[in-house]
């Protein structure tokens, strides 16, 4: 629980300067509960963006679209300035699943590029190359294997990426 609140901590608004292009990057973190059915729900998650714009926020999972890379996932990124929405595309990706604990660790690669926005990021454009990393605690089998059928009990996962963010 501690976790969770820590997370919902915000931080200082501040648009920099005048600047409408240039360096920007982003660190966030997700936790994530699974039901037994398998539903998912994100207990917290914070989003730290830096560059021509310094925000605190939240991270919004959303669906895919029709036509979709298996290796996409989108995501609004939620500042109380605007929402940038991201296109995410996975390039690497290592899982490493200890047996006796049926704890994985995930680490993968990706692009993300900018592909909407409210507020101040309205019209806004950019590309990211970006690092995850993650742990996710797998439900057993009857037998107390680690079942790669079920859906996890629970996920913790951290993304960082960085590039260039232009403001219209």
């Amino acid at each position: 629980m501690v976790l969770a609140v820590t997370f919902l901590i915000g931080g200082n608004v501040a648009p920099a300067q005048a600047a409408t292009s240039g360096p920007s990057s982003f660190q966030g973190k997700l936790v994530v509960h699974y039901s037994a059915s398998g539903e998912r729900t994100v207990l917290a998650s914070v989003i730290r963006l830096r560059g021509i714009v310094q925000a605190t926020g939240h991270i919004v999972e959303r669906d895919n679209l029709p036509g979709d890379a298996d290796n996409v996932n989108r995501d609004d990124l939620v500042f109380p300035v605007g929402t940038l929405s991201v296109r995410n595309t996975l390039g690497s990706f290592d899982i490493n699943l200890d047996p006796r604990s049926c704890i994985a660790h995930l680490a993968l690669g990706s692009t993300s590029t900018v592909v909407g926005g409210t507020g101040i990021f309205a019209g806004a454009t950019g590309d990211y190359v970006g690092t995850g990393g993650g742990t996710i605690l797998a439900a057993r089998n009857p037998d107390g294997s680690c079942s790669q059928e079920l859906p996890p009990r629970f996920e913790m996962d951290e993304v960082a990426a960085a590039g260039t963010l232009t403001l219209s």
